[in-house]
């Protein structure tokens, strides 16, 4: 065994041993909350391990205590959002709402989801992370992207079925068109922007309800 990988061995003892330590978790969610900021504002690819470390106060080699590379953090910011979002969504899909009450709350909870994880949902909104996160993630969170997408296509597919949906495109073309709807508050939305998030959520609920709404036809 060579010395770098007799050393890379050591510390990933050190640090599983460490993940059970309190101050451990502390100073690494520390770590990961600076180099959300830092991935947000400046880009992944213009943020070094050297700036994350700066950042948290640490040295650089201090960061090896806690991640392997940067690629493992940029995973990381992204995981923790990425599944609480998942999980919110899931619960109101699977739930007994009718299709329009499902798909305005989901609307609504994904804006305030976009705040309490910003920006770590933003990063991952818009950056590649085909390009900077391990393999294992990523296939982890194509995964996790596709079934996503499958919750809210179940619930445009509930609604175009019942006939409370009311259009002639097809899901494949209304469930992108819901989705970026809401993903591009990624390129606007700033937790101080003097817009709550329900109040965002709630306006483009109504405009994309009201135009998926199954409409009368007209007298005459």
């Amino acid at each position: 065994m060579g010395s770098s990988e007799g050393d890379t061995t050591v510390i990933a003892g050190r640090r599983a041993r460490a993940e059970k330590n309190d101050d451990y978790r502390h100073r690494r969610a520390v770590m990961l909350e600076r180099a959300a900021a830092l991935f947000h504002t400046n880009g992944i690819s213009e943020t070094s391990l050297s700036d994350i470390a700066a950042a948290a106060g640490l040295d650089r080699a201090t960061i090896y205590y806690y991640f392997s590379n940067k690629e493992e953090i940029v995973a990381e910011v992204v995981r923790e959002a990425v599944v609480h979002s998942t999980t919110a969504i899931a619960a109101i899909a699977t739930g007994d709402l009718a299709p329009v009450d499902k798909l305005h709350r989901m609307i609504v909870v994904s804006m305030q989801l976009f705040d309490r994880h910003y920006p770590h949902l933003f990063v991952f909104l818009r950056e590649d992370m085909t390009r900077s996160t391990p393999p294992g993630f990523r296939t982890w969170l194509q995964t996790t992207t596709e079934q996503a997408e499958a919750l809210w296509r179940g619930v445009l597919d509930e609604g175009l079925d019942s006939g409370v949906f009311g259009t002639n495109l097809p899901v494949d073309v209304v469930l992108p068109a819901v989705i970026g709807a809401l993903t591009s508050a990624a390129q606007w939305y700033r937790p101080d922007c003097g817009i709550s998030p329900e109040a965002v959520g709630d306006g483009v609920a109504e405009l994309l309800i009201a135009g998926l709404s199954a409409r009368q036809p007209s007298a005459g």
